[in-house]
This record gives structure tokens, C-alpha cells and sequence, in this order.
């Protein structure tokens, strides 16, 4: 099936869609390829591009660095303001002061994802721990940590970075 082989409205209304497993893995094959086609330096280019935008004198850039540079680091989804308002989940953009910890050198996360899946991943970067601290400082547990979406990241990606139109956040 190239589409839903059902669609229903859950308790709250919001239409969900079901599958079949081989739509599912066609999905996955078409994002892995277009993954492989960005080359082995990929993963690499954008960890070196975000490090440099880490402490950048425009605070949006620095944030976008911070983002990219943990998503490069830790495999993460970018997530989205509207995800968030819709089921509390989040994504590296949408995390709140409480869901990261910084000690050191060493930034800890650990939160609820897309399909309520729980997260927790670790990350050893000096310069990224500072500029994580200093997002987080003075923020109440359920402030967000950060002021950027995911079209500002997919438009670094595309633009500062020359990635190709169809790079995706999801």
C-alpha cells in the first residue's frame, strides 16, 4: 500500500493513520538513501560547521550551532514547537531547562520523544557544555532551553552548510 491502510480520529480528535510494514520499510530505505547520497563526510561536516557556530555573537547562530552539534553527536530528532504543543513530547529544539543537566565538561539529556519514547543520550564536549550552561542558566525546569524551530535548522542546513533541498529534520 502506497498510503494508510486505515485512518481514524483518536480520543482528542487528531486523525492518525496506520500502515503496513512494507510501506514502513520503503519509508526507511528512501531516507537512508538520501543519507548515503550526502556522502561519509556528512556526519562529520556538520559537527565541525556547528562547533564553529558555537559562540557566535548573534545568539541564534549560537543556538543553531548548539543544536546542530548535539543532533551530530547524539543521533537525536530536531522536533518541532507544534509537536510539542500537541502531545508535551520533545526534540532537541523544544527541550526544556529540566530535561538537560550539565556537569563539567559532560551535558546529560534525558526526555520524553516522538512517539512518548524516552531519550537519554550523553555528550563529553567542553565547548558545547559551556554554551549549554549558559542557555540553561537562570531557566525554571520547564522553560525552554531554546529560541530556534526547526526551519531555522533545516535552513542553516541548506544554507550555511550547501546541503541539497531534500534534507528533512524528520
Amino acid at each position: 500500500h502506497e498510503s494508510a491502510i486505515i485512518k481514524f480520529k483518536d480520543q482528542d480528535g487528531k486523525e492518525v493513520s496506520l500502515y503496513t510494514e512494507e510501506f514502513h520499510k520503503r519509508s526507511a530505505e528512501v531516507k537512508y538513501s538520501r543519507i548515503m547520497r550526502l556522502g561519509e563526510g556528512f556526519l562529520s561536516d556538520v559537527q565541525e560547521k556547528s562547533s564553529a557556530m558555537i559562540g557566535d555573537a548573534d545568539p541564534k547562530r549560537n543556538q543553531i550551532g548548539v543544536v546542530l552539534s548535539i543532533i551530530s553527536q547524539t543521533g537525536l530528532r530536531v522536533g518541532t514547537k507544534a509537536s510539542k504543543g500537541e502531545t508535551g513530547n520533545e526534540g532537541i529544539t523544544t527541550l526544556s531547562a529540566g530535561s538537560i543537566t550539565v556537569k563539567g565538561d559532560e551535558i546529560s539529556l534525558d526526555f520524553i520523544g516522538k512517539s512518548n519514547k524516552r531519550n537519554i543520550a550523553f555528550i563529553k564536549d567542553k565547548k558545547l557544555a559551556q554554551a549549554v550552561s549558559q542557555l540553561v542558566e537562570g531557566k525554571a525546569i520547564s522553560d525552554p532551553v531554546f529560541d530556534v524551530n526547526d526551519s531555522d535548522i533545516i535552513n542553516t542546513l541548506r544554507g550555511d552548510f550547501g546541503y541539497p533541498e531534500d534534507v528533512k529534520t524528520k
